[in-house]
């Protein structure tokens, strides 16, 4: 009898053991000359900001909501943009992602995620 209720409590506890909570929210990006491609994931069909601004006046100069969608990618031509920082924002909830983007002459230079 005891093997038994071992056997049960071993059974129901061991998947709630196993699976892990997912990332809230996955963020990446591509450079390639001036082109910017952003993908975000496990958005998880909640509303998500994503805005690109200027960092030296704070204005945007990209932004949109995307709903109802676990995914999404985007393609930015920056190359009408004047050089200087950018900070992209990916926001779903209380989850915010940033990214600073440099650009110059030559191109653009992206930092890690935050």
């Amino acid at each position: 009898m005891k093997s038994l209720l071992f056997l049960f409590l071993l059974c129901t506890c061991v998947p709630a053991l196993a699976t892990t909570p997912a990332e809230p929210l996955i963020t990446r990006s591509a450079v390639e000359a001036y082109n910017l491609s952003l993908t975000v994931a496990n958005m998880e069909k909640q509303r998500t900001r994503i805005e690109i601004r200027d960092a030296k006046n704070n204005s945007v100069v990209f932004g949109t909501t995307v709903k109802n969608h676990n995914g999404y990618r985007a393609s930015f031509n920056l190359s009408e943009l004047d050089p200087g920082r950018y900070i992209v924002t990916v926001k779903k909830g209380d989850t915010v992602r940033q990214q600073i983007i440099r650009k110059s002459e030559v191109g653009i230079m992206c930092s890690d995620w935050n």
